[in-house]
């Protein structure tokens, strides 16, 4: 039987679903950019193969050689069985022994995360703030190269390269926020007229500036991101971030990230 908490991230995600065209307008207003920048050659694959070798005699560069199958034409949504197990007739398909959805899916229902650490991703995104940033390297198995506030001038910035938050907007106070982030940019510019160091003058951004920020890690470490940042409790904008990447990475490797806010690892 099902938790109460795993009930609750089901109906969550299929509320999202009918919220992402909202979550996407919000991502066009703040200019959020996501784009995957390489991965793992043929990661269905790489990870099906290190986790067969493990019980087999052939080691994984024999076991890649073979013809195995990444895409089935019996399409099921099911998380944790092959669509043939799913019709419970106790039958295999031909493809049975080298089918790698089944195993990623059996790898997922053992909670064999270890199999998804060998597929990595590499990520750029644009258009997020200072403080959401500051929550995403909290998720320290990712390796990060971020916008350095200490090389980049931000003395041409306006009010429109800052990241205004929905509830600001619906206060009506966004006037009072662009003056404020106006005359923020006026003191930094004015500082370093003054020959502060730019290293020095940022201390004055607030952090709603906008950074990009280039994220790489294996699966197993995206599915953890997702499952802590697509959850209601995320704040918004970091939970828009985890929303856009999953989409994007759903696009390369559907059967890894299926099931992706739900699966704790």
């Amino acid at each position: 039987m099902e938790n109460v908490e795993s009930v609750y991230r089901k109906c969550f995600l299929v509320l999202s679903m009918k919220c992402l065209e909202a979550l996407r307008k919000i991502q066009k207003e703040i200019d959020m950019e996501v784009q995957v920048l390489s991965y793992t050659k043929e990661p269905e694959k790489t990870c099906v193969v290190s986790m067969r070798s493990t019980r087999t005699l052939e080691p994984a560069h024999r076991l890649w050689n073979k013809d195995w199958m990444v895409e089935c034409p019996e399409k099921s949504e099911d998380l944790f069985s092959c669509p043939k197990d799913k019709q419970g007739r106790g039958q295999k398909c031909n493809r049975y022994d080298i089918c790698a959805i089944r195993l990623i899916r059996e790898a997922k229902k053992s909670k064999h995360w270890g199999v998804l650490e060998h597929a990595y991703y590499t990520v750029s995104v644009s258009g997020i703030s200072r403080a959401c940033t500051h929550q995403l390297v909290r998720h320290r198995l990712f390796s990060y190269l971020q916008s350095s506030s200490r090389m980049i001038d931000f003395s041409k910035f306006t009010s429109k390269d800052f990241i205004v938050p929905p509830s600001i907007d619906k206060a009506g106070s966004r006037k009072g926020f662009s003056d404020f982030v106006d005359s923020a940019v006026q003191a930094y510019a004015g500082l370093k007229e003054k020959g502060v160091r730019k290293e020095d003058a940022r201390f004055v951004l607030p952090e709603a500036t906008s950074q990009h920020i280039v994220i790489t890690g294996n699966a197993r470490n995206w599915l953890h991101f997702f499952y802590m940042r697509m959850s209601r409790s995320a704040q918004w904008e970091i939970r828009e971030l985890a929303n856009a990447i999953h989409e994007k990475l759903m696009e390369i490797s559907p059967e890894i990230f299926r099931g992706a806010g739900m699966l704790e690892c």
